[in-house]
């Protein structure tokens, strides 16, 4: 949880929030999760056990009170806001955590572009995700080859679109590897 945490902290550091108002914006998430864990195995929502599952003082639970539907609720609407990575971003992730070469050629049965993408979904097509590399800059297409264009994955820290595709892919990513973890439906 800790190395999940540093880059987050790092990044909230960097963008004016601290400790004190990450705690107290962390507070009404850790009760809304509370209540949906209390709901999910049928057990009655008391103002004590909100309190202790989360390790939340009572008096914040009763101030608080907000039911955990509408911090969900809140939150998924945050979450359109967040926006979606585009299809192309596993490609272009996969691609640069196997440190492969920048340029590869496009098509061909092992360190291609295909099969680059084919390891990554097999519901699109390989040059449906070339053309969403290749329409922003993240790539360039030439000849038989294509070429990953490192600069032009990083965005400028300030655009707040770059700031909403990295909380909606951390959201999901999080969401996903939290639920693979704790072994339990829902």
């Amino acid at each position: 949880m800790l190395a999940i945490l540093e880059p987050l902290v790092t990044w909230l550091v960097r963008s004016g929030v601290g400790y004190a108002g990450f705690a107290v914006a962390l507070k009404p998430v850790f009760l809304s999760q509370a209540e949906q864990e209390l709901v999910r195995p049928g057990r009655k929502r008391t103002d004590f056990a909100l309190s202790l599952l989360p390790g939340l003082h009572r008096k914040d639970v009763r101030v608080l009170g907000e039911p955990a539907e509408q911090v969900t609720a809140d939150n998924a609407a945050h979450g359109a806001r967040w926006g979606k990575p585009s299809a192309a971003n596993p490609v272009t992730t996969r691609w640069l955590s196997l440190d492969w070469p920048d340029l590869i050629p496009f098509t061909g049965p092992e360190r291609s572009f295909e099969s680059l993408a084919r390891c990554v979904s097999r519901d699109s097509h390989h040059r449906a995700a070339r053309d969403d590399l290749v329409r922003p800059g993240v790539a360039r297409e030439g000849g038989t080859a294509i070429r990953l264009i490192r600069d032009a994955f990083i965005p400028h820290p300030g655009f707040a679109e770059a700031r909403q595709l990295f909380a909606g892919s951390a959201v999901d990513h999080l969401a996903a590897g939290g639920h693979n973890l704790s072994g339990s439906p829902g």
